[in-house]
């Protein structure tokens, strides 16, 4: 059992390191396509090309993207059935190219997915130490309990002392649930897939993710209206598409007010609950303050305050998953040397 926990955590990291090649690849596809576009080079023949000067995962993500372009699919649905772009970058992007400006836009995407994988990356660090740890402690714990620990109860028994060993390793397993707990709650906290799913509803813990949904949010509206679109109509874009995600049921709910003829202002205040500095934006937009700048302003100002927070939480994290092992290995000693301790009494008395 402790070397099958080990072999799965061992592996689950490794999963994480191939995942965050992987994702690393698309930047740089992002990056590419951004200066493509700039160039005004037709993307198949380029993609192509590059395919052939290419090898491995490289390769096959180029050629992957150049067949689709080649059946006739639009960039931003093409990208989006790689998993390259969300569904709301998506959705900017086919604004955006209806404008001319999609090579804008793909640098901007790019910074950002850069930005998200250095978060994921220090969630794997994070919260392997003490996944690692508690397996570790576990596996023996375990040992002394299954192979040690009887061994000292049968001699015990032959000495007739009388004396049962009242020594248990309930706590240091306790120490252990700690490790592991502790390290899917700061792995669930750093990756917002996962944590988007568990902590959404819970009013601190799903906090930075509901900051980080609006800051997409911002960002994504400053992209498109910076490509020449209105916000009505990139908000009537997302909604359609889906693009929303933990937001849709609060935009569409904004969509339906807005088509009634609600003010801007007015269908965000009433339509479930939304952060001071997005409303405050939304504000400024309707005394006349341009837009764009204005959204992605906003957005920055959500991504410091999410990468604060992380941060915040990736400093104690360590020291606490720290002291929590030492417990662990430290009871686990104890139970070991009081263990011989009674034995040695036995013995000499």
């Amino acid at each position: 059992m402790p070397t099958t926990l080990l072999f799965l955590a061992l592996f689950f990291l490794f999963l994480h390191t191939m995942r965050a090649m992987t994702r690393l690849r698309r930047v740089q596809l992002v990056r590419l396509l951004a200066v493509l576009m700039k160039r005004q080079m037709p993307l198949y023949p380029a993609l192509v090309n590059l395919a052939e000067k290419s090898n491995g995962p490289d390769e096959e993500l180029l050629r992957k993207l150049a067949f689709r372009l080649w059946k006739g699919e639009d960039l931003p649905y093409a990208l989006r059935r790689l998993n390259v772009l969300s569904r709301q970058q998506m959705v900017a992007l086919s604004i955006a190219e209806e404008h001319n400006a999609g090579a804008a836009l793909l640098d901007v995407i790019s910074l950002q997915m850069v930005r998200g994988e250095r978060r994921v990356m220090g969630a794997g660090v994070t919260a392997g130490y003490p996944l690692l740890m508690g397996i570790v402690l576990l596996a023996a714990t375990l040992f002394y309990a299954i192979k040690i620990l009887p061994k000292f109860e049968v001699m015990f028994k032959e000495m007739d002392t009388g004396l049962i060993m009242p020594i248990t390793v309930e706590p240091v397993i306790a120490m252990v649930g700690i490790l592991f707990g502790w390290g899917v709650l700061s792995l669930s906290l750093n990756m917002a897939w996962l944590g988007r799913h568990i902590w959404w509803h819970v009013p601190v813990l799903g906090t930075h993710f509901r900051m980080q949904e609006q800051a997409n949010l911002a960002r994504v509206l400053s992209l498109t209206l910076s490509s020449g679109a209105s916000l009505e109509r990139a908000l009537n874009e997302i909604v359609s598409s889906w693009a929303g995600g933990p937001l849709q049921p609060q935009l569409q709910a904004v969509c339906i007010a807005l088509n009634n003829g609600v003010p801007l202002t007015q269908a965000f205040h009433s339509a479930g609950r939304w952060r001071v500095e997005f409303l405050w934006a939304l504000d400024s937009i309707a005394a006349g303050t341009p837009a764009s700048p204005v959204l992605e302003q906003v957005a920055r100002v959500l991504e410091d305050k999410v990468d604060a927070r992380l941060n915040a939480f990736q400093r104690v994290c360590t020291p606490i998953a720290v002291i929590i092992s030492a417990a662990g290995v430290g009871l686990l000693a104890w139970t070991v040397f009081k263990s011989l301790e009674m034995l040695k009494g036995i013995l000499f008395t």
